[in-house]
Parts: structure tokens; sequence; C-alpha cells
């Protein structure tokens, strides 16, 4: 009994043994080369091919193993010769080649089913007509594409809404309303009446008031005073106001009769001769300037 075993992952020969027949069709001679690239010369009888997965094997029983082994015809070597005749055998020959009868045994029914699904898995090639996988690119023979991506063509849908032109009419229609509607508001903004700002009423009385005339000219003050301020200091100094900040807390008459005011402040530090900081308190006539350090 001969039952073919194959190691796809890598393609190594059978080690299952069986019986030898003593009665065989054919016998064959070639060098071959392992999975581990050693070389030897295999005589094998009862030989027969047939393909995998898109690669094709030689089956049969090896003399040097004395057990069926099977063979990857791309390891082999040199030239396959017939041993009675001597003549070379091609490989395209030999897989024309019918299994021997000595493999009609009891266990025909599961090679049977084994060939079944082998075949379902192979294909023929539309060039050489030879026995190739179905998930192979292409005929390891003759180079053709196995499965070729067929073009496709695009095809436009146009997506329609579920109103269909109901809806575009209703758009149209609400957007010249909105148009007219913005016309009649713009024509009643252009003739409705402009609302007078109310005046801004200043107090009469705030040339006499010392809080009012103070504010006002807070600001003006602060900016006369500073360089005047900066350069009693005998050394260096530094303001400790911010940027939003007034120089010039509090103020009193100085004249109220001219509209002089003494602004007063303490927004400086000077730096005395061992390099201290010191805060100092300055007033500033607003007109004529007096700074008196404290």
């Amino acid at each position: 009994m001969l039952i073919a075993t194959l190691n796809k992952e890598t393609g190594t020969e059978s080690d299952q043994v069986e019986p030898e027949k003593e009665n065989y069709s054919n016998r064959i001679s070639f060098q071959y080369s392992d999975v581990d690239r050693n070389q030897s010369t295999r005589t094998v009888r009862s030989a027969c091919t047939f393909n995998y997965d898109g690669r094709a094997y030689i089956y049969g029983h090896c003399e040097l193993r004395s057990a069926p082994r099977t063979f990857r015809v791309d390891r082999i070597i040199g030239d396959i010769i017939d041993t009675k005749t001597g003549e070379v055998i091609q490989v395209n020959q030999m897989l024309k080649i019918d299994p021997p009868e000595e493999w009609e045994d009891e266990n025909s029914a599961k090679r049977a089913n084994l060939s079944r699904q082998v075949n379902k898995l192979l294909t023929k090639c539309r060039v050489c007509g030879r026995d190739v996988s179905k998930n192979a690119e292409s005929c390891p023979g003759c180079g053709e594409p196995i499965n070729p991506t067929p073009k496709t063509s695009k095809t436009i849908v146009k997506k329609q809404g579920g109103c269909g032109s109901g809806c575009g009419t209703l758009i149209l229609l609400i957007i010249i309303l909105a148009a007219f509607g913005s016309i009649f508001n713009s024509n009643d903004k252009k003739s409705a009446p402009k609302k007078m700002k109310p005046a801004v009423t200043e107090n009469p009385n705030c040339r006499w008031e010392i809080q009012c005339w103070g504010d006002r000219h807070n600001i003006s003050a602060s900016v006369a005073c500073a360089k005047p301020v900066e350069r009693l200091a005998k050394y260096s100094h530094k303001w400790t106001d911010g940027w939003l900040d007034i120089k010039f807390s509090h103020f009193r008459w100085l004249d109220k009769t001219a509209g002089t005011v003494t602004y007063i402040g303490d927004k400086i530090q000077f730096q005395n001769g061992f390099g201290a900081w010191q805060n100092y308190t300055y007033e500033c006539d607003y007109g004529c300037f007096r700074v008196f350090s404290g």
C-alpha cells in the first residue's frame, strides 16, 4: 500500500514507510537536492507526478531510502533518466504518466477523494494548459496571470433627496421672502428718525471743586511731573506703579483762584549709596514743580 504524503511548509520527503512492491511499471534516476541542500542520486520506481499549490512533484518508491518518497521537481538537478531505456525524460511528459497499477488497492477511494480535493484547488492555465493553483498569481510554466484583475467601470449614481423637486421650490420661496423682508427692513431703518444721543453735561462748578478739577488733570500731571520727579534721584530710581496706574493718589489746592493743584504720590523708589531701595513720597505742583521726599 502506497500513500502519498507531503510537508507543504518545507517540501521535504515523507518519512512514511510502506512495504516494498516487487513489480513496478517504471524506474527513473536523477540527482536531487533536499531542503538542506544535500545532494544525492535517487532511483525511484513506480514513479508518477502531480501538481500541488503551483508546483510539480514526483512520487514513488525511493531505493536509497527503501521507502515511498515525494520529490519537488524544481529541486532535481540535471536530467531525469529512464533506467530501462536510458532516455532523458522531460518533466512535461512525466506529468501525463498515469499512476501504476499497484496503487489500485483498498485505499483507492481515499486517494480519489484526495484527488478531488486537490482538483478543487487547481485550475488550467489558459496558455499552456498546465494545472496551477487557483491562489497563484501566475503560471510557473509560461508566466500567464492566473487571476487577472478585471477593469472596473465607475458608475456615477445621483442621490436624490427624499422630497424631490418640492424641496427646491420651497427653498427658493423662502429665499425670495427673506430678500423682500430685508429690503423692507432696510427701508424702515432709513425712514425711522434717528435718536439723538443725550449730550454729556459737564459740571459747571468743576473749576471750583478740588475733586472734579484734580481728577480732570491727574493724567496730564502724571505725564508732566514724571521726569522732574525722576531727576531727584541721586543714584537710580524705579516706579512701582503699573501701566494703568496713576502716579498721584491724592491732591490739594495750591492756588484755587489760579486753578493750580498740588499732586501727591508714593509710587517711586530711590537707591541710596549702599544699593538699598527706599520708598519716597513726592509732590508736584501742576504748572510749576516742587517735589518733597519723605
